[in-house]
């Protein structure tokens, strides 16, 4: 799962451009929010591996990433379903980029198969002083290795 976590970031960093390159990171809780940093940001989460052994010695390797999509909602709407006027994106915008970007993205052939799964409803998160607009997207992984 490292290995993913990692390519998937360095895709996003390299695809998603109008996100700087700090505010794409690893995780341990989606619903966190940071103290620091900027606003658009994409939070990567690790997720479940099944293990399934194949004919031969091979395993077959289902692994679910969770990516969080995080956006000020200062721009009301706009945080939810963007602003064409401003070219501001919002949190379905970002998950609509992403999604293009990591659909069938072998991650250096890494995986053998890369699927969106679910897309979450947007959500707003509090710490108290910030609130965030988040949505989730889980990405589906396959991968093959030999035992």
């Amino acid at each position: 799962m490292k290995e993913e976590l990692l390519a998937i970031r360095a895709a996003l960093q390299a695809g998603i451009t109008y996100v700087a390159d700090a505010d794409i990171f690893i995780v341990e809780d989606v619903s966190a929010i940071r103290p620091t940093g900027g606003y658009p940001a994409i939070g990567i989460k690790d997720g479940i591996s099944s293990y399934t052994i194949e004919s031969g010695d091979q395993q077959e390797i289902e692994q679910d990433v969770t990516i969080a999509v995080y956006v000020n909602p200062a721009m009301n709407q706009a945080g939810i379903i963007g602003d064409t006027g401003t070219s501001f994106k919002g949190v379905h915008d970002v998950a609509a980029d992403i999604m293009t970007l990591l659909r069938h993205n072998l991650l250096g052939n890494i995986v053998s198969t890369a699927v969106p799964g679910n897309v979450s409803g947007s959500e707003q998160l509090t710490d108290g002083n910030k609130i965030i607009i988040m949505v989730t997207i889980t990405m589906h992984y396959t991968r093959f290795d030999q035992i």
